[in-house]
């Protein structure tokens, strides 16, 4: 039985991580991707999302964080292109912490990590769209909205 045979919607629980340093923030791209996105994986089996969070932002950044680092930012439902024809969806719970010191190293999928300062793409949501993923431009444009009050 493959999973479109399954009688009932499945939901993929997901989880994506943002990294703040100063006015800006770290954007990871796959090598099959020209646009960025935030770490993130999916949530194993037996893990509660936070600890997803910690393991995936290791497997892809090489870098352990904390759990007690990361702060949880909110939930969205992803119209990730894997499931456009699909009756199977993806919601992701979405953490962030203050990345001050450490190096960072593409690992898994990602291929490049790049900051972003916010005032590159914060008050121009064109500008946005042509560096972002879709799946993830919903979830940055209200990160980026949350994060300029503190900020300033």
């Amino acid at each position: 039985m493959s999973i479109e045979d399954f009688p009932y919607p499945i939901c993929f629980s997901t989880v994506d991580i943002l990294l703040i340093r100063e006015r800006g923030i770290f954007l990871a791209r796959k090598s099959t991707e020209t646009q960025y996105r935030m770490v993130g994986g999916f949530q194993n089996p037996g893990e509660i999302r936070i600890e997803s969070a910690a393991r995936e932002f290791q497997e892809e950044t090489g870098f352990s964080v904390n759990i007690s680092d990361l702060i949880y930012f909110d939930e969205f439902v992803i119209s990730d292109p894997r499931y456009k024809n699909s009756k199977h969806g993806i919601t992701t719970t979405v953490f962030y912490f203050y990345f001050n010191s450490g190096n960072l190293i593409p690992s898994d999928d990602i291929c490049e990590i790049k900051y972003f300062k916010f005032e590159e793409f914060g008050y121009n949501l064109e500008k946005l769209d042509e560096i972002i993923v879709p799946e993830h431009r919903e979830i940055l444009r209200n990160f980026i909205g949350k994060i300029s009050w503190e900020l300033n």
